[in-house]
């Protein structure tokens, strides 16, 4: 494997990080928008402080890692000047690389979010044992939806990084022809 290899998937697994950040900060964007909606809190800061408190990470985590994700290539060049990325990652060992690391990134995201399962169920089980489940008030909602959000990217990432690398590599290999 070349040295642009390694560096364009570094840039893909930074903005792959940067895009998990993101869904991490919708979640939290989601329960605070909900509650503020809603009348659920009695804000102490001004209405638009909150948005930016909660929206501009998203937005900057959701760039960062857009930027990141898509223009690796460029960014690469631009580091390496005079050198050129195969088309594709096309090297066996290349694709294998990315697979692990897209893998380690689903693992990571899963074990980040495994405590936040327990937390959920406890209070569902708290929750079933007060009043029906449809009580349940709307932060508790969001919250139990950004879970399913961050398991099912986890999950994907895990299980699905082989056809992940497979798929970006003939993306790839389509533009170019």
């Amino acid at each position: 494997m070349k040295k642009e290899e390694v560096a364009f998937i570094g840039c893909r697994l930074l903005g792959l990080f940067y895009i998990v950040k993101a869904i991490y900060a919708v979640s939290s964007f989601t329960l605070f928008f909900v509650s503020w909606k809603t009348n659920m809190i009695t804000p102490t800061l001004p209405e638009t402080s909150i948005i930016y408190y909660q929206l501009v990470p998203f937005l900057f985590y959701l760039f960062a890692g857009g930027l990141l994700w898509c223009g690796a290539e460029k960014i690469v060049n631009h580091l390496l000047p005079g050198t050129t990325i195969d088309n594709g990652l096309s090297s066996m060992t290349a694709m294998q690389v990315q697979s692990v690391i897209f893998s380690g990134v689903g693992i990571l995201v899963l074990s980040l979010t495994v405590p936040e399962i327990g937390n959920v169920v406890f209070q569902m089980t708290q929750w079933e044992n007060m009043s029906h489940l449809s009580q349940m008030p709307v932060q508790f909602k969001a919250q139990i939806f950004g879970l399913f959000c961050k398991l099912a990217v986890g999950l994907f990432l895990l299980f699905g990084s082989r056809g992940l690398s497979s798929l970006l590599v003939r993306l790839r290999e389509a533009k170019l022809n």
